[in-house]
C-alpha cells in the first residue's frame, strides 16, 4: 500500500487522466508553490490523501499491487497430439500431431491399419 500511496501523494499536483488531460489539485503542485514553507505540510497532507485513497479502494475490494512483483510463469505448451477415438467402443483410431498450424500431420498407414482392425459392430 505504501508505494502506491507514495505515487499518488507525489502526483496530486499533476494527475493524468486516461484521456490525456492533466488534473492539478490546487495546493499540491509543490514546484509552483508561492509558499515554500507550506511544502512540508502539503507533502504530509498529500501522503495522508494517498494512503486514504488506497485504503478506500481496498475497503471496496480492490488491491493496489506493483505489476512487476507478479511472478510471470510461461504458459504451458498445449499438447500437440489429438487422439481420435470410436464413439461406440472408445478404441483409439488415430493420433494426429497439430504442431504445424498450416496442416495436420498423421500417418496414413497407421490410420488404415487401425481402421481395418476396428470392430465390425462399430462401422
Amino acid at each position: 500500500m505504501a508505494a502506491a500511496a507514495d505515487i499518488l501523494a507525489a502526483n496530486l499536483g499533476h494527475l493524468q487522466h486516461p484521456n490525456g488531460t492533466i488534473i492539478a489539485l490546487p495546493g499540491f503542485d509543490r514546484h509552483a508553490s508561492n509558499h515554500p514553507e507550506l511544502g512540508e505540510i502539503h507533502g504530509k497532507f498529500a501522503q495522508l490523501i494517498g494512503e486514504a485513497m488506497i485504503h478506500t479502494l481496498e475497503l471496496n475490494g480492490y488491491l493496489a499491487i506493483d505489476k512487476t512483483s507478479i511472478p510471470t510463469e510461461p504458459e504451458p505448451e498445449p499438447d500437440p497430439w489429438i487422439t481420435l477415438r470410436c464413439t461406440r467402443c472408445d478404441q483409439q483410431l488415430a493420433r494426429i500431431n497439430t504442431t504445424n498450424p498450416q496442416h495436420i500431420n498423421t500417418n496414413p498407414d497407421q490410420l488404415a491399419a487401425t481402421l481395418t482392425q476396428h470392430s465390425q459392430g462399430c462401422r
